[in-house]
């Protein structure tokens, strides 16, 4: 009896490795075609069934993927995707979605980000079925290449100072030593905190509005440093507070000096950057709330400003934000210029604003901002007399 169990045992035993290996060797059949590209510090294993169906450019900084029916009936039409790299882990996918091409982060690694981005127009005939159908079902894959790629090597951004490594975001790259780190705060504002060998706190750079350090410095701690950037291309600036019982004075002069400001997306400090601008071109700052609206065919033309005074002199809860509010008790109307944004305070504190909650003034904004009358807000108006932008401020009920 024992001698059949036995048996049994074994025949068991043997099929399972059987069944084991035949789901191992499918698992690593699904993904025949490597491509490697030790440019890129990549390797992509495309599925089996893509085998003879793309075909590969490969670029500075970015490889091609086409379909190869019709790259080869359209010369340079059927594009898929690219992979592109940037310096930097610290990118989002929310910075991604702010770019008007599809983009999806796909790893992150050895000092960068790569993404994918696909084809904006048409890269093939509607009619063409021979082409369009091959086609469509290459593309359908795209939001698994993901699962396909991998780190190569391990070679990293390079850096100009020994014993310092290259860190970045959708905004900035900079080199800090080789046992820092780097991380964004979690609250909604543009700023990453440097963290030494111990993790402490080391400094902090942040995103600020261009020039905003001309209305008044705020307030920082003993033994620590500032210094401000300027990207004057872009209106941006940066703010960089080093800590001096840490940082040295040579790494402090290397952080600076190896900052480059990086062409991230749009944001609410970009918005406040170009109110300032409006204001040193002869425009002014109306504080208040909305009144109203005046309309035109259903789309707002003018807003009514419930104009008021704000007077740093107050302290507890009738005064919001440790200001008074004095009503002058004087409506004025101003026109709006084409497509004005308002950067609005966000639930649930309505202190602080979403880094691209940025909207237009328009029908839907009156629709859907039902609460729109609950706060302060600064209207920019230009030199033209018209609204230009508005900025929340706090809210009042």
């Amino acid at each position: 009896m024992k001698k059949y169990i036995i048996i049994a045992a074994l025949i068991l035993s043997i099929i399972a490795l059987g069944i084991s290996y035949s789901q191992n060797e499918a698992r690593e059949s699904e993904y025949v075609i490597i491509y490697e590209s030790e440019a890129l510090g990549l390797s992509i294993g495309f599925p089996s069934e893509w085998k003879d169906k793309y075909v590969i450019k490969e670029s500075e900084g970015s490889i091609a993927v086409f379909s190869k029916k019709v790259y080869e009936k359209y010369p340079g039409g059927g594009l898929l995707f690219t992979i592109e790299r940037m310096i930097g882990e610290l990118i989002s996918q929310e910075d991604m979605q702010q770019e008007p091409v599809p983009q999806q982060i796909i790893l992150q690694g050895n000092g960068y980000t790569y993404f994918t981005r696909q084809s904006s127009d048409m890269q093939y005939l509607l009619n063409d079925q021979e082409v369009s159908n091959e086609y469509i079902a290459l593309r359908d894959q795209i939001p698994n290449v993901s699962q396909w790629i991998s780190l190569l090597g391990d070679n990293t951004p390079k850096a100009e100072n020994q014993e310092f490594k290259v860190v970045g975001s959708s905004f900035f790259t900079v080199e800090i030593p080789n046992d820092w780190e780097l991380k964004a705060l979690e609250e909604p504002t543009l700023s990453w905190s440097l963290f030494d060998q111990n993790n402490n706190v080391a400094g902090v750079i942040e995103l600020i509005p261009y020039n905003s350090e001309l209305n008044g410095e705020k307030t920082i701690g003993l033994n620590m440093v500032r210094e401000y950037l300027y990207d004057a291309d872009r209106f941006r600036e940066i703010e960089i507070v080093l800590n001096s019982e840490i940082v040295n004075q040579e790494a402090m002069e290397i952080i600076k000096s190896s900052l480059d400001f990086v062409s991230g997306p749009f944001n609410v400090i970009d918005l406040q950057s170009n109110a300032m601008q409006y204001l040193s071109n002869g425009g002014k700052k109306v504080f208040g709330t909305i009144e109203g609206f005046d309309f035109s065919k259903d789309r707002p033309m003018a807003v009514r400003i419930n104009e008021m005074e704000l007077l740093p002199d107050g302290s507890g809860e009738e005064y919001p934000n440790g200001f008074s509010v004095v009503d002058l008790n004087k409506i004025e109307t101003y026109t709006l210029d084409f497509g004005v944004n308002i950067a609005s305070l966000v639930a649930p504190g309505y202190n602080t604003y979403g880094i691209y909650d940025i909207e237009t003034i328009d029908e839907d904004f009156i629709k859907n901002q039902e609460n729109y009358k609950d706060f302060y807000y600064d209207f920019i108006i230009g030199s033209d007399g018209q609204i230009k932008i508005v900025v929340g401020r706090f809210a009042h009920k």
